[in-house]
C-alpha cells in the first residue's frame, strides 16, 4: 500500500504530535508506515493503523491519504 506525504505528515502530528521535524525524521517516517501497511490489502475506506489503535487511516486506490483520531 502506497502512502501520500500527506498521511505522513498527519501520522507526524497526529500520532507522534511532532509538529517540527527534519527532512530525515519525515522520510523515516513514511517508509515506517510502508512498512505498517505494506501486507494490507484492502476495499474498505477507513482501516485502524496497525499498532496505533485510536486512529484509524482513510484509504483511497490501495494509498493511505491521511490518519484521523478514532
Amino acid at each position: 500500500m502506497k502512502i501520500t506525504n500527506h498521511a505522513t505528515e498527519r501520522f507526524l502530528q497526529r500520532v507522534k504530535k511532532r509538529y517540527n521535524y527534519t527532512k530525515a525524521e519525515f522520510v523515516k517516517t513514511k517508509k515506517d508506515l510502508q512498512n505498517l501497511f505494506k501486507d494490507i490489502i484492502t476495499n474498505r475506506t477507513k482501516i485502524v493503523v496497525p499498532g496505533f489503535s485510536k486512529f484509524s487511516a482513510v484509504v483511497k486506490n490501495q494509498t493511505v491519504i491521511t490518519i484521523l483520531e478514532k
